[in-house]
């Protein structure tokens, strides 16, 4: 009889769920996040969905997708991020609220956006609460991404199953966009997010992601109330994107916070050439005389031929303005009468002459801040410090 006991295990544990059984646990799990409810309205037992996943690696990734959306639609969800608005309010209001050495604190309140603390003893601040729609009984709550290129092209997406409209932008319905695990915290460690989604031919295309379109791209992520979009959105991250891995189909990208800004020098570092970039801040040099328009004529690999020469680009930058590669910039390296060597290979191949936007360069050297752009001033180097291969420039040194 033991036997017969532990074949009939045996036969249990191998029977597999169905197609249909799956796709119907999977929308019950996007709906509820619960396994075991989920499991139940396909008529499987919550082991058997477990046991799938181990053993299907596309089962377990879809998974995880329909977890992810089902959280934001349930209460534990809503409750999170009123929480996280809440402890964000407190740590803002408490910087804003004390003296710069810790005294009394002062009412910074405006309007009815901050509500006066109970008890104004020591230790009492200004607070802001989470948004009312986070209160209610339904919540209706979805995710959005605000995404702004480089180049300047700005999409919106949404986890909604509708298109909103929040703020001017339209938000185009992605229920495949999902953000990971987000943690938030006081220190100021940099903090980042992982964002994948499937590659969309009308928002984000597989070509713009190879050529690097995206890349830097800076990234707002919000939830907000999807029956009033009009509602004031609670901010859960922003920063810009980071490294960017195509998985066929679909992509992930890293998205890196602001307090990455913190890992900066605190000073510069001595050099013999120029830190600073030609036409930034500390250069101070007109880039207006120095910017031509031109068109390429004929692409070689990374060479690319004008139709006129240009003096004085090498080091600088080539940006198409037209044809495939538009929005996109390439480094000059080298300058020979009308061709000129870019650092890499344009990404797409070029129909016919397009126009391009030259911006002459330099080589950070003082003698050419000196001589060619007057500007010796605002040389940030120092050419005549003697460096480390002082000991080397003479004999038996």
């Amino acid at each position: 009889m033991a036997q017969i006991g532990k074949t009939a295990t045996r036969d249990a544990r191998s029977v597999r769920p169905g197609a249909a059984q799956m796709t119907q646990f999977l929308e019950s799990l996007a709906e509820s996040s619960n396994v075991a409810a989920s499991a139940r309205a396909a008529g499987v037992t919550g082991n058997a969905m477990y046991r799938e996943r181990r053993r299907n690696a596309g089962f377990a990734a879809r998974w995880h997708e329909a977890l992810c959306e089902g959280f934001g639609k349930t209460r534990t969800g809503a409750e999170w991020v009123r929480d996280f608005a809440e402890r964000t309010s407190v740590r803002r209001a408490g910087a804003l609220c004390r003296g710069p050495v810790g005294g009394e604190p002062r009412d910074l309140s405006c309007g009815g956006d901050r509500q006066r603390a109970a008890g104004r003893g020591a230790g009492a601040m200004v607070m802001m609460e989470a948004p009312g729609w986070l209160r209610e009984e339904l919540v209706t709550l979805a995710w959005c991404w605000r995404l702004a290129r480089r180049d300047g092209v700005v999409i919106g997406l949404t986890s909604h199953d509708r298109d909103l409209l929040v703020g001017g932008l339209l938000y185009r319905a992605a229920p495949g966009m999902k953000p990971s695990a987000l943690e938030t915290r006081d220190s100021l460690e940099a903090a980042t997010m992982d964002l994948e989604g499937a590659i969309a031919s009308d928002a984000i295309a597989a070509r713009d992601l190879d050529a690097g379109r995206w890349d830097g791209a800076e990234l707002e992520l919000f939830v907000t109330d999807w029956s009033a979009p009009e509602a004031a959105p609670v901010t859960v991250a922003r920063g810009s994107l980071g490294a960017i891995e195509r998985r066929g189909a679909a992509f992930a990208a890293e998205l890196q916070g602001v307090t990455r800004l913190l890992d900066r020098p605190v000073c510069p570092a001595t050099s013999p050439s120029c830190r600073a970039t030609l036409g930034d801040r500390a250069c101070r040099v007109d880039l207006a005389p120095l910017t031509h328009i031109r068109r390429v004529v004929a692409v070689d690999g990374r060479a690319v031929t004008l139709d006129h020469a240009v003096a004085g680009v090498a080091f600088g930058e080539l940006l198409w303005i037209e044809g495939a590669n538009c929005g996109l910039a390439s480094p000059v390296i080298a300058v020979e009468g009308t061709v000129l060597q870019l650092a890499e290979v344009p990404s797409f191949a070029i129909a016919g002459a397009v126009r391009v936007r030259l911006t002459e360069g330099c080589d950070k050297q003082l003698a050419t801040c000196r001589d060619r752009f007057a500007n010796a001033i605002n040389f940030r180097g120092e050419a005549h410090l003697p460096g480390n291969d002082l000991l080397t420039r003479y004999p038996g040194g």
